[in-house]
């Protein structure tokens, strides 16, 4: 129920400011296209993007679980595809785990995203 979703959301909002130096908000806050540029920024290389997207597929599943639709998630889905899909183009190598996390977040309807 939504206690659930709330107390993983603050785990997960511990752990980011702990880990990350960033909340759920400042992520959410964060432009359209931006995201790759904000980790940058933040001192994060392409060693932690992928960790970055992993913890924030993570989060937008459970959201999404508790509320379809929710605009949260959708939010943090597109800066999951935006993180995946750079990653994709600029790795060296194929990742087929990162290509498949891709495909099932665009086939996830995001109402207004």
């Amino acid at each position: 129920g939504q206690g659930k979703t709330t107390e993983v959301q603050d785990l997960v909002n511990e752990a980011l400011e702990k880990s990350f130096k960033l909340s759920i908000s400042a992520l959410l806050a964060i432009p359209v296209g931006y995201m790759i540029e904000t980790l940058q920024a933040s001192g994060y290389t392409s060693v932690h993007w992928e960790q970055w997207a992993n913890v924030l597929l993570l989060l937008a599943d459970e959201l999404h679980l508790e509320k379809p639709f929710c605009p949260d998630s959708a939010v943090l889905y597109s800066k999951c595809l935006e993180i995946y899909e750079h990653l994709n183009t600029y790795n060296d190598t194929y990742s087929y785990s990162t290509h498949l996390k891709i495909e099932r977040i665009k086939t996830i309807p995001q109402q207004g995203a």
